[in-house]
């Protein structure tokens, strides 16, 4: 199909990369384009993509990932799909035929919006990760550390814990939560949800998370990509579940959580931490 229409001729940054994937596997396999090609495309690239688009991570890999080559990125507080194309007094359908124009006539933009949910406002600043890593540890004398499932009487398998931000910052990156887990009964789900909470007692989520621990250890669980100004005073909420129905299917631990009927109790308990990105200065809570 790329041949017929004519792709690998028009756009020869694209075929090698491709030759070398459907060397290596089936075409339709998990990693056709690796990393390492991507870093070798010299194409000029323009990438879309939504803070609660399931797919902002791939959208934010290839953007960083592509070596050479203009690369614009849009980044907007919508979900997969961008329609009808008008965000506020923007025109995102107009702005993506002013940049295939630019293109067309070897005169290229470079194009840099992305929305931050915390300051309400765009940034035409290129896109970085934080590079500063701040750990934030819940305080083991108010926070819970453990839930229980059980398929008959219910389930209580939702945690809350809270930081209180006592200086602005913006989170750029990629947050990640650190967990030492317990499971006596076998394979679990650890499902993180990053929430922000302002002075006005407005919730917003802005990341979430999942994994899955075969025996008890340690956890890392990648967040979504976020760029977020938090307030002083605002305060964030990490909810850590052992669910995430019905967006996954129950984990009842017995390996097959699509034909499992175990129905005894399952108990997790956790400790562990919250890794935040930011830009510039530190903010605690």
């Amino acid at each position: 199909m790329i041949e017929e229409v004519g792709l690998t001729s028009d756009s020869p940054g694209w075929l090698t990369p491709i030759r070398r994937a459907r060397e290596r596997e089936d075409f339709g396999g998990d990693d056709l384009v690796s990393a390492d090609e991507l870093s070798e495309f010299d194409v000029a690239g323009l990438h879309i993509g939504g803070w609660d688009d399931a797919m902002i991570r791939e959208t934010l890999r290839h953007f960083t990932s592509v070596g050479r080559g203009p690369q614009s990125l849009i980044v907007g507080p919508w979900a997969h799909d961008l329609r009808p194309g008008m965000v506020g007094e923007t025109s995102f359908g107009r702005l993506q035929v002013e940049w295939m124009e630019s293109i067309f006539s070897a005169r290229p933009v470079t194009i840099n919006r992305v929305f931050d949910r915390g300051a309400s406002d765009w940034s035409s600043e290129p896109y970085v990760t934080g590079a500063n890593r701040v750990r934030l540890e819940p305080d083991p004398r108010t926070a819970p550390f453990n839930f229980t499932h059980h398929a008959d009487e219910g389930r209580n398998d939702c945690v809350v814990w809270t930081f209180d931000m006592e200086v602005e910052c913006v989170l750029s990156g990629m947050p990640s939560v650190e967990l030492t887990v317990h499971s006596p009964e076998g394979e679990a789900d650890w499902i993180v949800e990053l929430s922000v909470v302002d002075s006005a007692g407005v919730t917003r989520s802005i990341a979430r998370g999942a994994g899955v621990s075969l025996c008890s250890g340690t956890l890392t669980i990648d967040l979504d990509p976020v760029l977020h100004t938090v307030r002083a005073g605002d305060v964030l909420t990490l909810r850590i579940a052992g669910s995430d129905f019905p967006r996954l299917a129950r984990n009842l631990g017995d390996g097959d959580r699509y034909r499992g009927t175990r129905s005894t109790a399952l108990h997790q308990s956790f400790s562990g931490s919250l890794t935040l990105p930011i830009l510039g200065g530190t903010g605690r809570g």
